[in-house]
């Protein structure tokens, strides 16, 4: 299959998801009582499903059926309008939910409809019998996610509310019923990569920006240097696997796993932000390295779940994803070892975080 390259109007798609990105943290940057609500992080993770679903599925689109024609190009900016609704009404707080709730889940079922458009139009138009599949598969699946998201906007609010999150997290599923069929036609593989790679970098934009009140006359110090280096270390963690490790050129791909797995990646790095910023606030540090370690775990298990699309000489042997997962899990108990200082458990996580990049670094130019 041609490489695909990606086109600018998909980049001007995805500066709508930079603004959705930073409210979506926003959600969790507030501690109560030196700790985040289980409804707040529970709001923040399904938003979090909601606005990459989104993504994906317009990704995916454009990956196997875009061709730069009006539609697909119009679709793109259509779909913005919504998202931008969303993102700005985006609370945790349950009074302004119930408030916000029909419009809200009004502009997140337009969502889904939208692209069951494209689906359904690009199904009238093909000629082959898999893609038809695939295209029909994702146009009723769709459509019947927008169907029943609008009908949980008219019904009483405490019902139509669990009915919501019910169709939120099962409907990002939907596409795995298609997994037979979406095996048989490969997605252009170095453009779902690249597709991916420009999200996650948007999502260290907004560690950078969460950082940086680290970085005034007032505040610099040796924790600047600590959650910097952290950012860092993530981010050239991700680079190293996905820019030189991963085959970008593998035929036969479905790409599910790896669309899947970046769910993780994005949580994680979501609940990484926020930690970071919390070492300069009043944070119960039990909590702190709870949310913390929760978020790196994510991060790295989103990454390593992606190894069997590296390069052969590139497959991590067992004993490489011990050490891995032991200096990480000494980390975390070792943490709790420090709760009384909040420095000592930050320099332990940029020294778990740069031990983890450098190996990997070193792995890869063992075998480079």
């Amino acid at each position: 299959m041609q490489e695909k390259k990606v086109q600018v109007i998909e980049l001007f798609y995805d500066l709508v998801f930079v603004y959705a990105i930073s409210r979506m943290t926003g959600l969790i940057h507030h501690l109560h009582h030196g700790r985040i609500g289980v409804f707040e992080i529970f709001t923040y993770i399904s938003c979090v499903f909601i606005v990459l679903h989104v993504w994906m599925v317009q990704t995916v689109f454009y990956n196997r059926y875009g061709q730069g024609r009006g539609r697909d190009v119009m679709m793109l900016p259509l779909g913005m309008i919504p998202l931008l609704y969303i993102s700005s009404t985006f609370t945790v707080d349950s009074e302004s939910w119930s408030r916000i709730f029909q419009p809200q889940v009004i502009a997140i079922a337009l969502l889904s409809l939208l692209p069951a458009v494209q689906y359904a139009l690009e199904y009238r138009e093909s000629q082959n019998s898999v893609d038809k599949r695939i295209t029909g598969g994702f146009a009723l699946s769709l459509g019947l996610r927008a169907l029943l998201t609008l009908i949980s906007a008219f019904l009483p609010y405490q019902i139509g509310f669990i009915f919501f999150f019910i169709i939120v997290f099962g409907g990002n599923f939907f596409p795995l019923l298609f997994t037979q069929n979406l095996s048989q036609s490969e997605v252009n593989f170095p453009h779902l990569v690249e597709r991916l790679s420009l999200l996650v970098i948007l999502t260290f934009g907004e560690m950078i920006i969460a950082i940086a009140p680290y970085f005034t006359i007032k505040t610099f110090g040796i924790m600047s240097l600590l959650v910097f280096l952290i950012t860092v270390s993530l981010f050239f963690h991700y680079q190293a696997t996905f820019d030189h490790m991963v085959d970008h050129h593998r035929k036969g791909e479905s790409g599910v796993k790896m669309i899947y797995t970046h769910y993780l990646i994005f949580i994680g790095l979501g609940l990484v932000t926020v930690s970071l910023s919390f070492f300069k606030e009043t944070v119960d540090p039990f909590f702190l390295i709870g949310l913390l370690y929760a978020g790196l775990g994510m991060f790295y298990l989103g990454i390593y779940a992606n190894a069997s699309y590296q390069k052969d000489n590139f497959r991590y042997p067992r004993s490489f994803l011990l050490i891995q997962a032991g200096i990480f899990l000494a980390g975390m108990l070792l943490s709790f070892l420090f709760t009384s200082n909040l420095l000592a458990i930050l320099v332990i996580a940029t020294v778990v975080v740069f031990a983890l990049v450098g190996r990997t670094t070193q792995f890869y130019i063992r075998y480079h």
